[in-house]
C-alpha cells in the first residue's frame, strides 16, 4: 500500500493495455474493474503481484498456514476522454488542432492473497509431531515433505490439492490517483 504499486510506470502501462483490450478507451467515459465480484473472478484483472514468504521466515501461524504465497493487486475506476492541443510549427489564426487524451482515474484498490496447495515437486514441509512443527530434526518429530503427503494421500484416499484466496481488502482513493494514457499510434 505504501509503495502505491498501481502508480508505477510499468503498472500504468499494464492497466492501459488491459483497458484498450477491453475496448474501454475511445468513449467519453467508461468505468472498469468491478471489485464486487468473488476474488477468484478477479484473477485475470490483477495488475501487480509479488511472492511473499520463504524458508527463512519465522515459524508462526502465517508461515504454517501459507508458507510462500502471492500478494495481488486489482484496481477499479474510470477512463475519461479529453482533448489536448497539438503544437503547430507556424503561427496561424486557425484554431489549434487537438487529439484525444485519456485520463485513467484509480478510485479503488483491492489487495488479496493467493496460495496453491498442490503438493507437486519436492518441497520440505518441516519436522512434525503431534505437539508441533520444527524446522530442524528433533526427537519424536517426523520429516514431512510433499512426497510424504502424496504417499499418505494415496494410502488413505483423503486429502487433495486446492487453491486459497483471502478476502479482498478494498481501499478507496479519495481523491482518485490519475494518470494520462499515452497516445497509441
Amino acid at each position: 500500500m505504501s509503495e502505491q504499486v498501481w502508480c508505477t510506470a510499468e503498472t500504468q502501462r499494464r492497466i492501459g493495455r488491459r483497458l484498450r483490450e477491453q475496448g474501454l478507451v475511445g468513449s467519453q467515459h467508461a468505468s472498469f474493474g468491478n471489485l464486487n465480484r468473488p476474488v477468484p473472478q478477479l484473477e485475470r484483472d490483477a495488475i501487480w503481484q509479488e511472492s511473499v514468504g520463504g524458508l527463512l521466515d519465522p515459524l508462526d501461524d502465517r508461515y504454517a498456514a501459507l508458507g510462500r504465497f502471492t500478494l495481488r493487486v486489482v484496481v477499479a475506476g474510470s477512463v475519461l476522454r479529453g482533448q489536448v492541443p497539438v503544437p503547430t510549427m507556424t503561427r496561424s489564426t486557425r484554431p489549434a488542432t487537438t487529439v484525444p487524451q485519456y485520463t485513467v482515474q484509480i478510485e479503488q484498490v483491492g489487495f488479496y492473497l493467493f496460495d496453491s496447495y498442490d503438493f507437486n515437486g519436492d518441497q520440505p514441509l518441516g519436522f512434525w509431531s503431534t505437539t508441533g512443527v520444527s524446522r530442524l530434526p528433533a526427537i519424536g518429530y517426523d520429516y514431512v515433505s510433499n512426497e510424504s503427503f502424496r504417499n499418505w494421500r494415496a494410502q488413505h484416499g483423503r486429502g487433495g490439492d486446492f487453491l486459497v484466496y483471502s478476502d479482498l481488502k478494498l481501499i478507496r482513493r479519495n481523491p482518485p490517483d490519475s494518470f494520462a494514457l499515452p497516445i497509441m499510434g
